[in-house]
This record gives structure tokens, sequence and C-alpha cells, in this order.
């Protein structure tokens, strides 16, 4: 609205727009405009009589302030019903839960991890050794002439070389010092399937290695890791070996890689063959050629003891642990729930607010504490009898749970928590004559099988034992007045 010059206590008003004009806020301001000034003091008078630019905005505020708007679409409080909602946590044992416990391994290789591994009497008994075998050696070298120009060499001369081994500095257990040693191998292996007795095991056929461990192996070198200088250890080898690994008809041309070192526990990420050889347009000069390696793999001795009152996740090959759930749907009086619910409480898909399947750490069999961060995924299980080849079913959770490695140290007890809401409701759900029965089997696994040499344990039983953990609220029922 606008202002007009009139008579003191006679505003002259002009209508707003028609819609504000409709509002009872601006109803409840037309209405009460004349009866206001009626009673102002001389101050205000004297104000209405000379408006300044603020006159408007300060009593426009003010009546605004006054009046509240209703929305159309809202409910006043006083027009509700009272509801009253409690909420409780029910902690359910795994004897009141879990019908069974199974726990597999043998799901991938080393070879399949991609990655080596050493050790020596590591937590007082692992042996480890890294296994490769050297691609055939390139038949010519890239050289610059004194005028800087690049020429292509293949007669130069081959003088000496080094095996690099590097070290994946995040999978290293241990802090004391790591001598590493290269030897060649003098029998063929089966990179998929070699284990520390057998250098082939596969499906009817089973060769073992000449001695348990890929031996016997002739030692070409040692060196020292020096963790201030980086990630990579340089094994010098001589000429002679250097020769002999060119030969691609030899089995010799397979390299291991040893940890001379106790304490230990390293990963290797990558070994490579890098030969010093002179050029024959610049004999003044040597240049390195790199000869890479393929598979990268490890075997080890002893595998870790068969589970006693465990659960098994990760590990090279690695573990799965398979729980049968017999899940409850009523909790009756005596139940410590009915101190904070009214019972019986019955679940159902509404009052069920959230599951989760609770795990607690133990310390994992000695010489297999995961070195990093461990990742783990749930799958329902769609025929149990098929196990431990059962197929699985979509994970339950849109991304995995973790622990950190200190968790499955001696002492190192942790809760793992894993969301299983769907699932229980999916339980709780009535089928229709054309739904298919919802497993009771779930398999607890690595995000990524395998994912490392590490192994997660947890209490299958006593005092830490799974735990189901569900959060219910009850609504009391609607009574009217």
């Amino acid at each position: 609205m606008r202002w007009r010059k009139g008579p003191l206590n006679k505003p002259s008003v002009i209508p707003a727009k028609a819609g504000i004009q409709s509002s009872a806020c601006w109803g409840l301001i037309r209405t009460t405009w004349i009866p206001a000034f009626a009673g102002m003091t001389e101050t205000a008078a004297r104000l209405l009589e000379r408006p300044s630019k603020l006159t408007l905005p300060i009593l426009f505020i003010a009546f605004a302030a006054a009046c509240q708007e209703k929305t159309p679409t809202g409910l006043d409080a006083g027009d509700l019903f009272p509801v009253t909602a409690r909420t409780a946590e029910i902690r359910v044992p795994a004897a009141d839960f879990l019908r069974e416990i199974r726990v597999f391994s043998g799901f991938g290789s080393p070879a399949e991890l991609g990655q080596g591994l050493v050790a020596r009497n590591f937590g007082g008994a692992l042996e480890a050794r890294t296994l490769a075998r050297l691609l055939p050696y390139p038949t010519s070298a890239q050289v610059r002439d004194s005028a800087g120009t690049t020429l292509t060499d293949t007669l130069f001369t081959i003088l000496k070389g080094r095996v690099v081994v590097v070290i994946d500095t995040t999978e290293v257990v241990g802090s004391g010092p790591l001598t590493l040693a290269a030897a060649t191998l003098s029998q063929p292996w089966h990179a998929p399937s070699a284990t520390w007795t057998n250098a082939l095991d596969t499906v009817g056929t089973r060769i073992a290695w000449a001695e348990p461990g890929a031996g016997p192996a002739l030692r070409v070198g040692t060196a020292a890791w020096d963790r201030a200088k980086g990630d990579s250890v340089f094994i010098p080898v001589d000429s002679a070996t250097v020769m002999a690994w060119r030969d691609t008809t030899r089995a010799e041309r397979s390299v291991r890689i040893d940890a001379l070192s106790e304490g230990v526990r390293a990963a290797i990420e990558s070994v490579t063959l890098q030969v010093e050889v002179r050029p024959s347009v610049r004999r003044d000069t040597t240049v390195f050629i790199n000869v890479g390696t393929v598979p990268l793999s490890f075997i080890y001795d002893p595998p870790p003891p068969s589970p006693s009152g465990e659960l098994r996740v990760g590990g090279t090959p690695a573990w799965r642990s398979v729980l049968v759930l017999d899940l409850p749907r009523e909790f009756g009086a005596g139940h410590p729930v009915c101190a904070r619910l009214p019972c019986p409480v019955v679940l159902d898909t509404l009052n069920l607010t959230s599951a989760a399947l609770v795990l607690r750490t133990r310390a994992s069999p000695p010489g297999f504490q995961p070195a990093t961060t461990s990742f783990f995924d749930i799958r329902p299980v769609l025929s149990p009898q098929r196990l431990p080849k059962a197929p699985l079913l979509s994970t339950l959770n849109a991304s995995p749970t973790q622990l950190e490695a200190s968790a499955f140290l001696p002492g190192g007890r942790k809760e793992l928590v894993i969301p299983v809401t769907r699932f229980v409701r999916d339980h709780l759900r009535p089928l229709g004559p054309a739904d298919d029965p919802v497993p009771n089997t779930v398999a607890i696994l690595s995000a990524v099988e395998p994912r490392g040499f590490g192994i997660a344990s947890f209490a299958a039983e006593g005092a830490d034992a799974p735990e189901l953990r569900l959060i219910v609220t009850i609504t009391e029922p609607l009574r009217l007045p």
C-alpha cells in the first residue's frame, strides 16, 4: 500500500493488490487501522503527519508481527491426536538366533593376489617365498651415439645384472632389518597351483618339489633393504647367471626371492631383472635393459591351523564364514525388553527400525595377522546344500564394513557391526503365492577375494560370540477422547 497525506486520525489508504488484500493478516491491518490511530500519542501523530521513508515499513512490521498466517495444508498442534512411541534396543545372543556356523577356505590362490610375500620364522613359524618367471629378454637396446642420435643396437654385450625387488611398504609387518636373497629354481612350476610341497597340484596331477619350499635353488645374490632409501632392493647377479636366464628353454629362468632376516613379513609388489649391457655402437658406455616377470606368486608354510571356536574371513587362499540363522519374531513375558516396551513385542516390517550383526575380533593365528585395514562383505547363500561352492546373492550393504589391522592383534578386541536391516525385514515380510523363500544362510567374506595375506578372526562362542542387535519402535494404540 501507499500513503497519502490527509487529516490526522483519518489516513487515506490505497488498497493493495487483490492477493494481498485477501490475506487474513491484511484484513486485520485494514479493520484495526483507524481504531489504532485513535489512541495515538502526540509524538506518533506527528510521525504520521510528516511520514519518512521508514514510517510505513516500521508500522507494517509491527502489524505483521501481531498476526499469524494459517497454512491451508498445515495442522495446528491442538488439532493432532496424542501419539506415544517407545524405542528400545534388543540384544539377541547367539543361542537365540544362530543355528549353525561353518568356516571354509580355498577361495582364490596366491597367483591371483598379484604380489609376492617373504618371511622367515615370522610369528614363530611362518616361512614364505616369492616365485617369479622371467619374460624373454629384449633383442635390442636403444642407445644414443656421440651426436645424440638414438640408435637401435642388436649386437650389445651382456655384462651383468641386478634383480630389483619392489616392496609394498603398506604390507610390511615388523620393524626389524630385512635382507633378501635371489635364487635360481631348478624345476618347472605351475603358478596357479604351486604350494610349499608341490610344484604342480591340479586335478589328477600332482608333482612335488625336489625339496619342500621350491628347492633346491641356487642362490645368486643378496642385498639388505634400507627403509630410509625407499621401497626397492637391488640384488646384484653375475654375467653367468644373466646368460643362463636368457635361455628360454631352461627351467632355471625362474627366480625365487627369500627373506634371510627373521621377524619381518613383507609383501613384494614386483620383481624385475635389469641387465647391464655394452652397446656395440658406443663401447665407452653401458645401459640397462629391463626384463619383466610373470606371474608373481608365493608359497608359504605352515598353513594356518584349523579354526576352533572362531570365524575367519580373508587371507590367501581366502576364508569365508557361513552362518545359518533362525531369526526371532516375538519377545514375550520375562524378556528384558519388557521393562521398556509393552510385551509381547511382535516384530514386523514397520516396528523394526534397524538390525545389525555384531562380531567381536580375536587375535589372528600367529604369522597371519592383517597388515592393513580389512574390508568385509555379507551375502545371502542361495543353495546352502552346495557349500562351499554355493552361489551367493548380491551384497546386503551398499558399502563394505571395515576394521583396522590392530583389531586382530592380541588384546585388540573390537566390534564389527554389519547392517542387516533389509535382510531381517525380508524375513518378517509375509510371502505372496509367487514369492520365493528368503534364504536363512549368509556368508561373511572379504570384499575382494583374495585381497591380502592376513586373516581376520572373530569369536564364535563364549562371551564374545556373535550378537544380533535390533532397534524396535512401538507406537501405542490410538485412543479417541
